[in-house]
């Protein structure tokens, strides 16, 4: 009987560093060069394991010692969210546990708390009193951003500052990037990890020379998995639920999902759920076929939406379907059609969503994006 471990396949969101899969020398480079001053970029879609990553890194470095401030863009909609964020994480990095961006807020109206604040958080206290007491957008952006530096000041060591979905910084603030270009450009004891899913415009914030960000970080190309890395691991985690995969199995699922990390982990987590609910402790190739099955089915809005997005661009239109089953991508296509597909392909590639094989020979990177583009086009 298989043994039912809550989160054994981790499918929502970052997973924990034991989970990530691979990649543990990259997460050991990452460190040591955000240890020794290095500003790094790390950009590619969606669901390929980049805040993963990311996370496992910021875990390293503080299993080390070091200071980890974490934001993200995604989720955060407004200048006064990302503000009270920064402050907060600053201020445990400083002081420990405690809702403290609540406690300036409180302390703007009573002195007295302002002291004890002070007392405990020393410049930082006195810059979220400033935070909290202005209305002037750049002036808080200023201020806040000021924090990593205050803060290795403090505690006597450098400061690694992660931004996750940092493409989507400008819209917070229009000046963003340019308030942000004096701490990133200056050195010192604060080093950051930018990471984005958009990769062309996260890469353009830092590439082309009329941005303020220009040449101020340098990307970082995450290598993928093995398959042998992923075997290894599905075998382990299959083992410590006490599941015997029959022959093959493992392999099978590794081909239907073409070791794409997120559909790989649901993969594995759907299969593991129900052979916890019936009780088995044998994974068949059967399971694995209704598994992919059941997660293609579930994964089809997703797949309409990125397609319809995708799909604006001419000559991806084209490229896609051909890359997906396996066709000549320029085959029977005008000049016209031709160019736009060298054009769009080229960005692909750059974004991560392609992957060059051979001469004129691409992949999907997501195999199951590719097995629904087959049978969406021929239907």
């Amino acid at each position: 009987m298989p043994l039912e471990i809550p989160g054994h396949f981790p499918t929502s969101g970052a997973v924990p560093p034991a989970d990530v899969v691979g990649r543990a020398d990259a997460i050991e480079d990452i460190a040591t060069r955000l240890r020794l001053g290095s500003n790094l970029i790390i950009a590619g879609p969606r669901r390929t394991g980049k805040s993963s990553v990311a996370g496992a890194v910021a875990r390293r470095l503080e299993a080390g010692g070091g200071v980890v401030i974490e934001t993200e863009f995604m989720f955060t909609t407004t200048l006064a969210a990302f503000v009270r964020a920064m402050f907060d994480a600053s201020a445990r990095a400083a002081a420990g546990q405690g809702d403290w961006w609540d406690q300036v807020v409180v302390a703007v109206k009573r002195a007295g708390l302002a002291a004890s604040l002070k007392a405990k958080l020393g410049r930082i206290a006195e810059i979220g009193l400033s935070l909290a007491g202005s209305g002037e957008p750049e002036r808080r952006l200023e201020e806040v951003l000021s924090l990593p530096s205050r803060l290795a000041e403090r505690l006597g060591s450098r400061v690694v500052v992660l931004m996750d979905e940092f493409q989507d910084a400008s819209k917070l603030h229009a000046d963003f990037y340019r308030i942000l270009r004096r701490y990133v450009a200056g050195g010192g004891d604060v080093s950051y990890l930018f990471v984005g899913s958009r990769a062309s415009l996260l890469r353009n914030l830092f590439v082309q020379n009329n941005e303020p960000l220009y040449r101020t970080a340098f990307e970082y190309e995450l290598p993928d998995a093995t398959r042998s890395e992923w075997r290894g691991y599905l075998e382990r985690k299959l083992a410590e639920g006490k599941i015997e995969p029959t022959p093959g199995a493992v392999d099978a699922m590794l081909d239907r999902t073409g070791c794409h990390p997120q559909g790989t982990m649901m993969l594995a987590a759907d299969v593991y759920a129900v052979l916890c609910r019936e009780r088995r402790d044998r994974l068949t190739m059967d399971d694995i076929a209704e598994g992919g099955d059941r997660l293609l089915k579930s994964l089809i809005l997703a797949f309409q939406a990125e397609w319809q997005d995708i799909s604006k661009d001419r000559g991806a239109r084209i490229a896609l379907p051909r890359i997906a089953s396996g066709e000549p991508v320029h085959g029977g296509l005008s000049r016209a059609e031709s160019k736009a597909t060298t054009d769009a392909l080229g960005r692909l590639v750059r974004d991560g969503i392609v992957r060059r094989t051979d001469r004129g020979r691409y992949l999907l990177r997501e195999a199951l994006f590719a097995e629904w583009l087959r049978i969406a086009v021929s239907a």
